[in-house]
């Protein structure tokens, strides 16, 4: 769960940055035929930690009869609503995940068009790969051009959108529209302007493309939506349907999504500041724009993915509590219906498409789901007359031997703040508990009831500490990730309220309430020092990579100052009082500080400093350091030194006479 590592690469999806790879895919002539049912190998829930068949980024051909998706190092190809059909997996030969690759769908659904951030070392690149019988060999877009997301192809020809500059022009300038044809190599440029171009679409008749403009400059700028016809020449002016005020902050438009008739833009934009990775919460604008300019209909603010195929309604997503739910919105009302039930699954959308079936027209739909217990699949389904998901299939089945794993129970579970506020935790509980067991508490907050990830070093920590007999919790406590009621009292309210849980698990008889350690990463490791150092209720603390000298690590923290409602020299009073580096005499539990020398992001003295600090008080801490490491643990060999260390500790400091064996 590193949400800070997840912001970043968060932010690489503009439409701002350049592409690394790109690769076109001819389905019916490098496609591998393998059954949709995987092979069982190594698929016991701990022995890959996880699940590593994590499938993502579903798409629908043209015509809603199949499905592609990724996963691990290759494209699958999948039958919409059939899967006695077998899925083909295309080879990639190199790993998709967190490559924040995309897949476009050719308008004939004979090919893909493949991008992201490939390569080693995900190095930077404007490349652009096809696949002809069997050849991968460069695609001959211009060399001159350096080329941008996003990419579109035509719904109707082989033309491809897509948004580049001229290299040999000075830094800086402007980008522009081009149109490329795959059937005589041509490239057509559409726009000759200094604005910066953040998002486009094809209309549904391939006539025409619709983008998104920003002026270029650090301070407020205005989003303006264009249609420019395929067919005009350089010189021709597209025509504006939409501008906003003058008063508008800089909201960028991130997404244009037009209804199949044609007649209306759905226009998404993500609001300046933190993303949702930070809040836990959705920043976003919506609106409906006629095509005529003539109306602008604002939205709730909800990531959508696609229109119904009446065109009366939109397909998107809602963060409700842990969970996330698809839900459809009427274009005219704004009125929201939640398609998927439940309180504690993640289902996203990924799109939808039209689709005649015995004379009628239906909206097909393709999504992921998962929960603590389940892994994610690619889903598809179809959207009733009634306004409801029918005929669901698990089109992906990357994870048909989960049933027999032997894995941790999951729930959400709920408590109350000291105002009377309903709070929520993901808790993973060993499969055969042992009377009241010890609690491990990972602060941080923004969590999802998602299923654990094998990329990331802490839920593989977490869960393999699950399988040594302790109880984890990822609790959604108040503060920076949800409603910033930890301005000025960073750590404080997220120490109230996870002391809270704590006493609530012990009421229910579910964890030893005296057993309790903390682990964190990051944001979690700087509440992990701040409750070491205001707190009595831990038996031992794990931080890896957090803040402990407030003061210092302000300097060059701008989460930090915006944390604390200011700079130390504003506020010296308030940083005496939280900064855990000034309040190790008050230290009663055990420390591990996990320290990346190579952190650029929280400085490595943070994890010496404490850990000096305290041993000079004559108390309890260890310093566990990794020279080849920045921010996150990434070496394998590292990461098992992590938990030996992390298990040595925790037996030490929370089993007294109650040994976790």
């Amino acid at each position: 769960m590193l949400k800070e590592t997840k912001k970043l690469k968060k932010k690489l999806v503009s439409p701002l940055f350049a592409v690394t790879s790109l690769l076109v895919l001819t389905v019916s002539e490098v496609s591998q035929v393998i059954p949709s049912k995987r092979h069982t190998e190594g698929c016991s829930y701990l022995g890959n930690l996880g699940f590593p068949e994590k499938p993502h980024t579903p798409v629908l051909s043209p015509d809603g009869r199949q499905v592609a998706f990724l996963r691990n190092d290759s494209v699958w190809i999948a039958h919409s609503h059939d899967t006695s059909v077998p899925a083909r997996r295309i080879s990639i030969g190199i790993s998709s995940e967190d490559n924040l690759a995309s897949i476009i769908w050719s308008s004939d659904g004979n090919s893909i068009l493949l991008s992201g951030y490939f390569g080693k070392d995900h190095a930077w690149e404007s490349k652009i790969i096809s696949v002809r019988k069997n050849i991968i060999s460069p695609f001959p877009f211009p060399a001159d051009l350096q080329v941008f997301m996003p990419l579109a192809w035509s719904p109707v020809d082989s033309r491809i959108a897509f948004i580049a500059k001229v290299k040999q022009h000075r830094p800086g300038s402007s980008s522009q529209i081009y149109v490329y044809n795959a059937a005589d190599h041509s490239v057509q440029q559409l726009t000759d302007d200094n604005t910066v171009k953040t998002a486009l679409a094809w209309s549904p008749d391939g006539r025409s493309i619709a983008y998104a403009t920003m002026t270029p400059g650090l301070g407020p700028a205005l989003s303006t939506i264009s249609l420019a016809s395929v067919s005009a020449q350089k010189s021709a002016t597209p025509r504006v349907v939409w501008r906003e005020t003058e008063n508008a902050t800089r909201n960028v438009v991130v997404k244009l999504i037009w209804a199949p008739d044609g007649k209306s833009l759905l226009v998404q934009q993500e609001l300046p500041g933190l993303s949702s990775y930070d809040t836990g919460t959705e920043k976003l604008l919506a609106r409906i724009v006629s095509s005529d300019g003539m109306r602008n209909t604002v939205l709730p603010g909800i990531r959508f993915v696609g229109w119904t195929a009446d065109s009366q309604a939109l397909i998107g997503s809602m963060i409700m509590g842990m969970a996330r739910h698809i839900v459809m919105v009427g274009s005219l009302t704004g009125s929201i219906s939640q398609l998927t039930a439940g309180d504690s699954n993640v289902s996203i959308p990924f799109g939808t498409r039209p689709r005649m079936s015995n004379r009628k027209l239906l909206t097909e739909l393709v999504f992921t789901s998962e929960a603590g217990s389940v892994p994610r699949d690619v889903w598809t389904a179809r959207l009733g007359p009634d306004g409801r998901l029918r005929d669901r299939l698990n089109v992906s089945r990357s994870n048909t031997c989960f049933s027999t794993a032997s894995a941790p129970s999951s729930n959400i579970y709920r408590w109350f703040s000291a105002e009377g506020d309903t709070l929520e935790a993901q808790l993973f509980v060993p499969e055969h508990p042992r009377g009241r067991i010890p609690l491990i508490v990972v602060p941080y907050g923004g969590f999802r009831n998602a299923f654990p990830d094998v990329h990331d070093f802490m839920e593989r920590a977490a869960m393999q500490l699950v399988q040594d007999g302790f109880a984890v919790a990822y609790p959604n406590a108040r503060g920076r990730t949800t409603d910033r009621s930890d301005t000025a009292r960073y750590g404080e309210p997220q120490l109230q309220d996870t002391l809270r849980l704590v006493d609530a698990l012990g009421r229910d008889a579910i964890i030893d309430p005296i057993r309790v350690g903390v682990l964190g990463h990051s944001n979690g490791a700087s509440l992990a020092y701040y409750y070491l150092t205001h707190s009595n209720r831990f038996c031992g603390v794990i931080a890896v990579n957090g803040r402990a000298d407030w003061i210092a690590q302000a300097k060059n923290d701008g989460f930090l100052i915006k944390a604390m409602g200011g700079t130390p020299e504003h506020r010296p009073e308030l940083y005496r009082l939280f900064s855990p580096l000034l309040n190790v005499d008050s230290v009663t539990s055990p420390l591990l500080a996990v320290v990346g020398e190579l952190d650029t992001q929280v400085l490595p003295m943070n994890g010496h400093r404490i850990v000096d600090a305290l041993r000079a008080m004559g108390k309890d801490a260890t310093l566990l350091s990794f020279q080849n490491e920045g921010h996150v643990i990434t070496q394998p060999e590292n990461f098992q030194k992590f938990m030996e260390a992390t298990r040595v500790h925790l037996r030490r400091a929370c089993s007294a006479n109650n040994r976790v064996e």
